[in-house]
């Protein structure tokens, strides 16, 4: 038989993207349609792919970044910006990051909330992609499931939205299953992102909502489209070559 790039879809490379392509599908649906300033909390390959996503769906005007290391910061604004033409600020807090933005994106392996859910604004849309599961803590990987939002970002969120329920329950996600465990939200408030794609559910209702979107499990249907753009574009390039096992 023959193996073809589009059954190959699982490097680093596609992988990255197939994770930032998800969470702007989740954006686009939620956000306001005149979102144009994004609070990105992180600066490594996944804010990068992330930034690149985000810049597909709206038209962005400025991007405030913010990680642990100033230095980093900073080079992300070196590369980012003139690669997207779009005005990248360092800055120096999580605070300034979320202030006064349309989108907030964050892209860690935190295990602590990194934002302060009474900073959010009305009309705010919040993308968190922080992988957790229990098997890490149990395995000796981490001392805490890793989580990225806190209890308050959740209680104000007026649609809570998410990749996969079944994944957060069988994995005990720090996002979700804890706060549901402890009675901050319930199950049935969340809606998994695929229900409002497929007009089952209603996502953003009015401007004024906070709107939340937990990229917690691949799609198999984004590895399917990037292994078949991947694919096109050897094969277009006169790249590769047809194995015969």
């Amino acid at each position: 038989g023959e193996i073809t790039a589009s059954e190959l879809p699982d490097n680093v490379a596609v992988t990255g993207l197939r994770t930032a392509a998800t969470s702007a599908v989740g954006t686009d649906i939620l956000a306001r349609e005149d979102a144009e300033r994004v609070g990105l909390l992180g600066s490594a390959g996944q804010a990068r792919n992330h930034l690149l996503a985000l810049a597909s769906i709206r038209k962005l005007k400025q991007v405030k970044v913010y990680s642990r290391r100033a230095e980093n910061c900073k080079k992300f604004a070196s590369q980012m910006g003139p690669l997207l033409g779009i005005d990248i600020q360092p800055v120096s807090s999580s605070e300034q990051a979320v202030r006064g933005v349309d989108i907030i994106l964050t892209a860690t392996n935190s295990s602590v909330p990194v934002f302060d859910g009474t900073w959010l604004e009305p009309g705010v849309h919040v993308t968190t992609i922080v992988g957790s599961n229990v098997g890490l803590v149990q395995g000796g990987f981490t001392k805490a499931k890793r989580r990225e939002i806190d209890d308050t970002t959740l209680k104000r969120s007026d649609v809570i939205t998410i990749a996969s329920v079944q994944q957060a329950i069988q994995d005990e996600q720090g996002d979700f299953f804890d706060p549901v465990q402890k009675g901050i939200i319930r199950w049935e408030q969340v809606i998994e992102i695929g229900a409002i794609v497929a007009g089952k559910k209603e996502g953003r209702t009015r401007p004024e909502q906070i709107t939340l979107f937990k990229n917690n499990a691949g799609q198999g249907v984004a590895d399917v489209a990037l292994g078949a753009l991947v694919l096109k574009k050897a094969e277009d390039r006169g790249l590769g070559q047809i194995l015969d096992l």
